[in-house]
């Protein structure tokens, strides 16, 4: 089935939606640009999060391009200082065998101190581990105690305030009373009438100049059902009156269908606005009114 609507307001405003084979079509265009889309299509969602998880990669690859920087830079370290000691010794005259044998007594101490500073690492982390999981048992402990200590803490509280929860409770009521009281005295004044029935025709003048120009629509609809089609075309049937004149309903007994048309204009004045605004915020009953509610006035019987 399908469906098409349009609203559109002196050519400024333009809201087209549309429902078809179950896809739904829906823009907001103002002056003919379009502003929002109300149903983006599921290949632009799939665009922007292959655009996000692209922006994601790059930021992940560039992250690794600099940890293997970094590493690199560490791991050619040492040897820049072996070459710049090699260097020197040539500048001093020093012979191959000697340096044969102070690089090897260097490679032993440096094979030696790497064993040892490894064991050591070994063993500092066994014993970080089994501090680590004395900790996390000690904290586990130390937050369930809190944890209890807080609750019954407040049960403790909620107790002993029970008598001042009923007392405010009560009090709380009593106002209530007081309040509806007041209420009712002051919607019985004859001012606050006045007010009522000021606002109710500035409100009526209102609607009436929002009411459309031009309101008009075709429909067509169907249940692929007989027997739920009638039904339901009996029951619209009852609010004939309300769209005689505007809306035309085409019932469809054999397939299942959903689709039409609604072309609703109109126009909104400013200066009926401000005018139906002036002659509801300058009486001076709806004033009035408004400062008691409002609490600027206090209530007093007329």
């Amino acid at each position: 089935g399908a469906a098409f609507f349009v609203v559109q307001i002196v050519h400024v405003v333009h809201v087209g939606i549309r429902y078809e084979d179950k896809q739904k079509y829906g823009k907001l265009r103002i002056l003919g640009i379009p502003v929002v889309d109300f149903f983006p299509s599921e290949e632009k969602r799939k665009k922007k999060e292959e655009k996000r998880k692209r922006k994601e990669e790059k930021r992940r690859r560039k992250e690794e391009k600099q940890r293997k920087r970094k590493k690199t830079k560490r791991a050619e370290a040492p040897k820049n200082k072996d070459k710049a000691g090699n260097a020197k010794k040539n500048g001093q005259n020093v012979t191959a065998d000697q340096e044969a044998s102070q690089a090897e007594k260097i490679t032993q101490l440096k094979q030696t101190s790497r064993k040892e500073q490894t064991a050591q690492f070994e063993r500092q982390e066994q014993t970080e581990e089994r501090l680590s999981v004395w900790k996390k048992l000690e904290q586990k402990v130390l937050t369930l105690v809190a944890k209890l200590k807080l609750f019954f803490q407040k049960v403790i509280d909620k107790l002993k305030n029970f008598k001042y929860t009923i007392d405010s409770f009560l009090k709380k009521m009593h106002n209530v009373k007081e309040t509806v009281f007041s209420y009712v005295e002051l919607l019985q004044r004859e001012e606050t009438k006045r007010a009522i029935a000021t606002c109710k025709t500035q409100l009526k003048r209102l609607l009436r100049h929002l009411k459309p120009k031009r309101f008009e629509g075709v429909i067509e609809f169907g249940l692929g059902d007989p027997g739920k089609t009638g039904d339901l075309f009996s029951k619209l049937c009852m609010m004939y009156p309300f769209y005689a004149k505007h809306i035309v309903l085409i019932p469809d007994f054999e397939n299942s269908v959903f689709k039409g048309k609604l072309f609703i204009k109109g126009r909104i004045r400013l200066a009926a606005l401000a005018a139906v605004a002036w002659k509801v915020v300058f009486d001076k009953d709806v004033r009035k009114l408004y400062k008691i509610v409002t609490g600027g006035a206090k209530h007093e019987s007329g």
